[in-house]
């Protein structure tokens, strides 16, 4: 499960520009975990319904890969595109 301080040392580490105009960091990113946990849930609404199949190991796979998706997609929206990286795993400045 993804915590503010999982967002906020993804900020840190690839966008130190941005992470430094930050005036409220633990406000800042527990709001920003807020944000997140409703997209995913909002995308999963949108995904519609569990198909439905009698075999359970097919509906807890299913359940697990749309709920994998709606967090991966979630996290896009609300964290990469907000704070697009400025360095690579390195430390060293992408070019843009």
């Amino acid at each position: 499960m993804r915590t503010a301080n999982t967002i906020q040392e993804y900020v840190e580490k690839y966008a130190p520009k941005r992470y430094s105009k930050i005036q409220n960091p633990e406000t800042y990113f527990q709001d920003l975990l807020n944000q997140l946990h409703q997209t995913q849930t909002d995308l999963l609404e949108d995904m519609g319904p569990e198909p439905e199949t009698a075999d359970p190991m097919k509906i807890i796979g299913q359940h697990r890969a749309r709920v994998a998706q709606a967090r991966e997609l979630a996290w896009e929206r609300i964290v990469t595109e907000s704070f697009p990286a400025e360095v690579d795993e390195t430390g060293q400045p992408l070019e843009h």
